[in-house]
């Protein structure tokens, strides 16, 4: 029994590198969070690692640039102006519609600050 256990890991460390390592590859880019605006779901100084290749839904959280900003928030709505957008922590939907050529990808992983070195 302690012998199967101890083959569990290796077996699955074996199937998840190169999951990850090919996720790290399709991926467009690390963002670090000068905000609180996505509090506390992701609080100023996280990483989000987004990618390209991944189609964005209502409740995605996704990198867009808007007015040459780039910004990170979540999916709230779809409309036939675009993608409605809104910080976690905020009370109100940004100002402008967004369309699915401005998004620059969709998170994939969030890092808080308490775990970067």
């Amino acid at each position: 029994m302690k012998r199967a256990i101890k083959h569990v890991p290796v077996k699955l460390k074996s199937f998840l590198l190169p999951l990850l390592l090919s996720s790290f590859i399709l991926c467009t880019d690390i963002r670090y969070l000068e905000s609180g605006s996505m509090a506390p779901t992701l609080p100023t100084g996280s990483l989000v690692i987004t990618c390209a290749f991944i189609k964005p839904h209502i409740g995605s959280v996704c990198a867009y640039k808007h007015n040459g900003i780039i910004v990170v928030h979540r999916i709230m709505a779809k409309s036939e102006n675009g993608y409605i957008f809104k910080g976690d922590a905020n009370n109100t939907a940004d100002p402008a519609a967004i369309q699915a050529s401005d998004i620059l990808g969709t998170m994939i992983i969030g890092i808080p600050p308490l775990f970067i070195f």
